[in-house]
């Protein structure tokens, strides 16, 4: 017995009528981690960490048009505003390094 690929899940939901599915690669590698990474380098952060993190997703999230499920993936906005989102989380949640961070970004 071999485990199930999830890889297929996708496949199989839409094959099932599903309007939309992923596998959340591209939501992480398009979306996320951009943002995630620049934001916590701006900050000089010395880990990324839980807040950092949801502040990420909630930043996706408050850029999402009601009848879509992810922001437009080609909108340069999408990574201005994860990045600003994850240096400030950095900030707040005491990992940013106070030597590296500025007002402006």
């Amino acid at each position: 017995m071999r485990a199930p690929s999830w890889l297929a899940i996708p496949v199989a939901l839409l094959a099932a009528g599903a309007a939309f599915a992923a596998d959340g690669t591209s939501i992480n590698n398009v979306l996320g981690y951009p943002g995630i990474f620049k934001g916590a380098l701006l900050a000089g952060a010395s880990e990324i960490n839980l807040e950092m993190k949801r502040a990420a997703a909630w930043a996706l999230a408050g850029l999402t048009v009601s009848s879509e499920l992810i922001p437009e993936v080609l909108d340069l906005k999408v990574h201005e505003v994860v990045t600003e989102a994850v240096r400030q989380a950095a900030i707040e949640s005491g990992v940013a390094d106070p030597e590296r961070i500025s007002a402006e970004p």
